[in-house]
């Protein structure tokens, strides 16, 4: 290509840009205003007209017969550019204005447009002294665009398209952004834009009965759930009196974090916060999954919080039960951790017949024992003279069998305990042990 058919095709090009863009902006501009951005949506008890974003004002109100709206023939006509003129002895009201002459007849289902006779849904009609014309025929013989809105009780006009901006809620992720949808002509478009208004969300934790989670749900997402998610943990503000031994990780350490270090609480310490017969009081404060708390308390290399990052990933997600973590406090004041699955075979899923390994009430209060014998349950192997409660408590677990007699001076009672060496027999006599083999 030569230099002048160079500068040639650099000049056609610059005009079919400039042209181009000069559609764009011919198209923007003849686009038309938006009188109603901003209008107010407020429900009101009169019906509201609303003219190109202003509303029209009428001393009497608007109102609807046989699904038609009604509204004061003058106000409206003057409204709209016509001249209005009234004939008695015909009883027809007349507007004239815009190359259209257009009659209505009071109580009379026709109206003459240009000479032209239509059939009327609603008749124009005469009220509290008030000619009342129907005001969407009208509208749309003089070429107006006619929008109700139900909800609030509000008609809008205008010889241009209407496009109005109307609620379309706050985005479901974060950061919650507010925003509106654009309607047409009173049809709703996909067109949208954001009203700079943030929602204030207050994020929920939602529990189960079997202890799983959903952290972080928006409240205003709560609606999704069903009946058997709860804000509130079924462990939460619970006391136990957990025995010792089922709060034993290792030989020496505790399945109990400290607080302030997550170090694991070692048996020794523990035994020194123990109530009576060896039970420790353990106060739930808070059930949660903590990402990092579950790293250094739970981490399993082969779970899928192994290798993230940022807790948000599971915000809104189901956490499973043993994922999850107790807050407590323990004895008379020591903060810590409890993974829950920790406590699965003592308070989830306890086996079957075991029993008292932990109580929901102070020890000392649900037996009235001195010290001394729960020392010895705690220490000792049982003991002619225990009863049959304290057995309970000493072995916390029921007898495989049971035989009872009742004789006119006493009750005797025979538990078997089966074990893999054989079996343990104990025998009572009104709820005293006085034998065992």
């Amino acid at each position: 290509m030569n230099i002048r058919n160079s500068v040639l095709f650099g000049i056609m090009l610059t005009l079919a840009i400039m042209f181009q863009l000069s559609v764009q902006v011919v198209a923007q501009t003849a686009l038309p205003g938006d009188p109603f951005d901003g209008i107010d949506y407020t429900r009101s008890e009169a019906i509201r007209v609303v003219i190109d974003g202003e509303d029209l004002q009428f001393d009497v109100a608007p109102r609807i017969s046989g699904g038609r709206t009604l509204v004061p023939m003058r106000a409206i006509f003057e409204a709209f550019g016509l001249e209005v003129s009234w004939n008695e002895a015909e009883r027809t009201v007349t507007g004239e204005g815009e190359g259209l002459i257009l009659r209505f007849v009071i109580d009379s289902n026709q109206a003459i447009v240009n000479g032209l006779v239509h059939t009327l849904d609603a008749p124009a009609t005469i009220i509290n002294g008030r000619t009342m014309v129907p005001l969407r025929f009208l509208s749309e013989a003089l070429g107006y665009n006619v929008v109700w809105i139900a909800d609030s009780q509000m008609i809008l006009l205008s010889k241009e398209p209407i496009i109005e901006w109307r609620y379309g809620g706050f985005e479901e992720a974060k950061p919650y952004r507010e925003y509106e949808y654009m309607y047409y002509n009173g049809e709703v478009t996909s067109e949208y834009r954001y009203t700079g208004t943030f929602k204030d969300v207050e994020h929920l934790s939602l529990y189960r009965k079997d202890g799983r989670i959903i952290p972080n749900v928006p409240d205003f997402k709560l609606k999704e759930y069903s009946y058997q998610w709860s804000q509130k943990s079924p462990f939460t503000g619970k006391t136990w009196w957990i025995h010792r031994d089922q709060l034993e990780d290792t030989r020496s350490l505790s399945t109990i974090s400290k607080g302030e270090t997550l170090k694991p609480l070692t048996m020794d310490e523990l035994e020194g916060m123990e109530t009576v017969g060896g039970y420790v009081r353990i106060t739930v404060q808070e059930h949660i999954f903590d990402l990092q708390l579950w790293k250094e308390l739970i981490g399993s290399s082969d779970s899928k919080f192994a290798s993230a990052i940022n807790s948000e990933l599971f915000d809104e997600t189901e956490i499973p039960a043993y994922d999850t973590i107790l807050r407590v406090t323990v004895g008379d004041g020591l903060d810590g951790y409890i993974p829950l699955v920790a406590l699965r075979e003592t308070i989830i899923e306890p086996e079957k017949g075991r029993i008292y390994i932990y109580l929901e009430r102070d020890p000392t209060s649900l037996f009235n024992w001195d010290r001394m014998t729960w020392n010895r349950l705690d220490g000792e192997l049982p003991w002619v003279g225990m009863t049959s409660d304290m057995l309970l408590v000493k072995l916390k677990e029921s007898p495989d069998q049971t035989a009872k007699i009742t004789t006119e001076f006493s009750v005797l009672e025979l538990w078997v305990y089966q074990h893999e060496y054989g079996d343990v027999i104990y025998y009572f006599d009104d709820g005293v042990l006085v034998n065992m083999w």
